[in-house]
């Protein structure tokens, strides 16, 4: 993909990229905002594997290397302020991404498999 540059709505990127073939919800407090959902595109990107759009920023799969998740810790008392996913890619300019995943490690998990079932299906 060769563009870097965010769009800043969920609309701009259906507008530029046409409607997604799936959306994988990541944080369902923020599902209708852009740091809540990673739009799944099937075809496309660089090697026609298809690409996810999070955060308005395009990911092409074909530079995803490893999926994980772990949690952050926001408060003195240990108590997780959230999960997030890593995405970790041969892009020189964002070789970790880290998505927003919500506060139970349950739901993260599950994102983190529909995630991959995406990498897969490509």
């Amino acid at each position: 993909m060769s563009e870097k540059s965010p769009l800043t709505s969920l609309q701009q990127v259906v507008d530029n990229y046409g409607t997604p073939d799936d959306v994988i919800v990541t944080d369902v407090m923020r599902a209708n905002e852009m740091d809540g959902v990673v739009l799944d595109y099937h075809h496309g990107g660089h090697g026609g594997k298809g690409f996810w759009v999070y955060d308005g920023t395009p990911i092409d799969k074909d530079d995803i290397v490893d999926l994980t998740f772990h949690n952050k810790f926001g408060t003195a008392f240990g108590i997780p302020d959230d999960y997030q996913i890593v995405i970790s890619t041969t892009d020189e300019q964002r070789q970790k991404i880290y998505v927003r995943a919500g506060c139970d490690m349950e739901l993260a998990k599950e994102i983190l498999q529909k995630m991959e079932k995406s990498i897969a299906r490509s």
